[in-house]
């Protein structure tokens, strides 16, 4: 990790502050609060300022969910969701065997990159779940595909 980057878990309690970040991954509000006391949540902080969080929640079995990962607009590309994944898969392989993470089509090919591998689709569930359109790189998101890693 490079200097002025310290990563801390974020309890429960502590997570308001960090509802904007979270929105940026899920835009809506009611269901970000639907599960976000359920799990752990880590934030990567640079000098102080939180630019990157990601949320985890226990699945079934000796499964976990990567729920909601996050960072900064102005901020990607430099590095902080691979610093903090890293930490993340880390700390989760203490208690879980595999990690899933739901995604829109255009986010596979993010999470591939750090061992995800396909899973499951779940069929209209951008649509079935929001009230308003989801879009991504001007295509609406239809159907949620379901990424898995093991964690080591």
């Amino acid at each position: 990790m490079e200097p002025g980057w310290t990563i801390r878990e974020i309890p429960p309690g502590e997570r308001e502050p960090f509802l904007p970040l979270l929105i940026l991954a899920d835009p809506d509000e009611t269901v970000v609060r639907k599960y976000w006391e359920e799990g752990s949540m880590w934030a990567l902080f640079v000098k102080g300022v939180p630019v990157c969080e990601a949320l985890v929640i226990p699945g079934e079995g000796d499964a976990c969910e990567l729920k909601n990962l996050a960072t900064r607009e102005r901020d990607w590309g430099r590095g902080y969701a691979r610093a903090l994944l890293g930490y993340v898969f880390k700390a989760c392989s203490a208690y879980w065997k595999t990690m899933y993470v739901g995604t829109s089509d255009s986010g596979r090919a993010f999470y591939s990159g750090f061992g995800f591998i396909s899973s499951h689709v779940v069929k209209n569930f951008f649509i079935d779940n929001y009230a308003e359109p989801i879009m991504e790189n001007g295509v609406r998101c239809i159907d949620m595909f379901y990424l898995r890693k093991e964690l080591d």
